[in-house]
């Protein structure tokens, strides 16, 4: 078995929050009875969300479905190259687009944005949400309790949108919005229309 992604997660941040939240580390993973995989898909084909970034800055909460192929290869959240989260989040911040994955992660952790996926795993043939299969939820509350400044929570597409509704909007106390989906695969409007659209999570950045 794969073991967790490390470099996702956040070292700058002393507070523990890596134990804080169930499936963030490989010793909370296995004593809660969940396998110690993060952004894999495993030889009997079920895939597991990457481990979230985060840390105790954190203000916003943006929440995507599962890791596509692309990403997997990567080892970073949305790695397809004409997924636009990265180019929408770089201009909010007025910032350059970010390459490599150690400046994606920095750039988040700096200006408040916590990431991580609605479902910890799943089984999907190909990149389409619509495929999903067997999906089981990440511990959102969890991250939530660990980082107390997120104020908000937005959900990168309907699919994202829809297992946040059926999983966790009842118990987490927080605004949550949907957002068009920043994928290829979402060719409404072109990159005008979704960076218009996401310009709603330009008040919870940390903006100097």
């Amino acid at each position: 078995m794969a073991k967790v992604g490390r470099s996702v997660l956040s070292d700058t941040d002393s507070s523990g929050i890596g134990r804080s939240v169930k499936g963030l580390s490989e010793t909370d993973s296995h004593d809660a009875g969940m396998p110690d995989v993060f952004g894999v898909r495993t030889a009997d084909g079920m895939l597991y969300s990457f481990a979230p970034i985060c840390d105790r800055r954190s203000r916003v909460l943006v929440l995507g479905t599962m890791a596509s192929p692309a990403s997997l290869r990567q080892g970073m959240y949305y790695g397809h190259p004409r997924n636009a989260f990265w180019q929408i989040v770089a201009e909010l911040c007025r910032e350059t687009k970010p390459v490599a994955n150690d400046e994606k992660r920095a750039l988040l952790l700096r200006r408040g944005v916590a990431l991580w996926d609605t479902l910890r795993s799943c089984r999907r043939e190909g990149a389409l949400d619509s495929d999903i299969r067997s999906a089981q939820p990440n511990d959102i509350s969890s991250l939530l309790a660990a980082c107390p400044d997120i104020k908000a929570v937005f959900l990168n597409g309907g699919a994202a949108y829809a297992y946040y509704k059926c999983y966790f909007a009842a118990e987490v106390k927080l605004p949550y919005y949907k957002m068009p989906s920043t994928s290829p695969a979402n060719a409404a409007g072109g990159y005008t229309a979704k960076f218009t659209a996401w310009q709603a999570l330009k008040p919870y950045l940390i903006i100097n």
